[in-house]
């Protein structure tokens, strides 16, 4: 073979290994987004729910402006994206706290996602931890 066919035939190689490690990394990234995704819905679903048991009167079944007693429904705990759970159950009446970790590694690439939510009687503050 001539030079040029080596140096065609390197380039060729070179440019094929650099879309496959491009392609796993979108492959990686998208998976990473699409769990966060489902994550950050799941939460604001089960958000709503509970603001929704914290502004319902008590005679109606709800918390009266009060989220102690608020029950978690199994579907969130049971949720195929992230094991969600509540932090200090019981413990604040004004706002209730919830921790997801999710499928998939996060930011850090070795550590899964998490997310914490707080919801208030009028705001609510999402932190990404992962």
């Amino acid at each position: 073979m001539g030079s040029q066919q080596l140096l065609v035939l390197f380039l060729a190689t070179l440019v094929t290994a650099v879309a496959v490690v491009a392609g796993f990394a979108l492959l990686k990234s998208s998976g990473e987004q699409a769990n966060r995704n489902a994550i950050m819905a799941e939460l604001g679903q089960l958000i709503g729910t509970a603001r929704e048991y914290y502004r319902k009167p008590v005679l109606l079944g709800g918390g009266g402006g009060n989220y102690r007693a608020f029950k978690m429904p199994a579907l969130y705990k049971n949720s195929p994206n992230a094991k969600i759970t509540r932090i200090k159950q019981g413990h604040a009446k004004s706002h209730i706290h919830f921790l997801a970790t999710g499928n998939t590694a996060g930011k850090n690439g070795a550590d899964p996602i998490q997310i914490e939510v707080l919801a208030y009687g009028h705001s609510i503050k999402l932190i990404h931890l992962n």
